[in-house]
């Protein structure tokens, strides 16, 4: 990824010029047919997705949604979009709206999570049409604070695992949870075994990430307020060890989200962390 760093330094000359280099930004939504959307009056604001979702070529938006209000899909047509309906029937206060190949099947599925309601995954049939099989995956779940999920694959099989953040503490009987993909269409909690904390934390987001380049897919954890982040090494076997504090990223702060990159290009996956306190994080 390209990197820009601009220096602000004394003289009105380089002053200018640095400024007149920033890359420069118009709001265009309206014009472009996604500016009608708003998130209302929800828990702490919903998820966005820009993702090709039609496999046409061109980026489409998913924007998550309010109780009460339904689900929007914004199709790209050549970078103007249509409000599509793709008959996913979803009017739950929403969190995280993905987009995911969870069967191997070459199409992609859709996944979201539920602030107080249940997460729902809906697979699709090739063709865009879309079926709820969230009971029979074993996803079902109510009133788990599911405000963050993310994707990747822990034991290396080739499919496609859930990690699932929960922003309730433990004595609401709730805790991050990881979910085995089977195979066959189904999920297993895994999270004891695994060795993932049944904690107390409010945990928003996380993120699987090769951190130490060993082949296997780690987990970083962004927790909200007084714990710390977590970082879960993957040992290999099936289980984690959290190694937060000793690997530096184990801070406390009120964390929002967590983004994964190589920012520098020096081979090591980076990590950037939002926080409403007194501003973000960069690993």
């Amino acid at each position: 990824m390209r990197v820009i760093n601009i220096f602000l330094v004394a003289g009105v000359f380089l002053w200018s010029f640095g400024m007149a280099c920033q890359i420069q930004f118009s709001e265009e939504a309206i014009v472009l047919g996604c500016g009608n959307s708003t998130y209302g009056t929800g828990t702490l604001g919903g998820g966005i997705s820009f993702f090709d979702f039609d496999q046409d070529g061109w980026d489409d938006i998913t924007l998550s949604s309010e109780d009460g209000q339904p689900l929007r899909f914004f199709k790209n047509n050549n970078g103007f979009f249509t409000e599509v309906n793709l008959g996913i029937n979803n009017t739950f206060e929403t969190k995280t709206v993905q987009w995911v190949d969870f069967d191997n099947d070459g199409d992609y599925d859709f996944f979201t999570t539920s602030h107080m309601d249940h997460n729902q995954l809906y697979e699709n049939d090739g063709q865009m049409q879309f079926t709820d099989i969230t009971v029979a995956a074993g996803l079902f779940i109510e009133g788990h604070l599911s405000y963050g999920s993310s994707w990747g694959d822990y034991n290396n099989d080739g499919l496609l695992d859930i990690f699932l953040t929960s922003h309730r503490e433990i004595s609401a009987g709730f805790h991050n949870i990881l979910y085995k993909n089977n195979g066959n269409g189904t999920f297993t909690d895994v999270s004891e075994e695994a060795g993932i904390l049944l904690d107390t934390y409010t945990s928003f987001c996380s993120a699987f990430i090769d951190f130490d380049k060993d082949g296997w897919q780690d987990i970083y954890v962004a927790n909200d307020r007084d714990p710390v982040n977590h970082m879960y090494h993957n040992n290999g076997d099936g289980t984690f060890t959290e190694v937060g504090i000793a690997s530096g990223t184990g801070i406390s702060i009120d964390a929002m989200s967590t983004t994964i990159d190589d920012a520098n290009n020096d081979g090591w996956l980076d990590i950037y962390v939002t926080n409403t306190g007194e501003g973000n994080v960069f690993f």
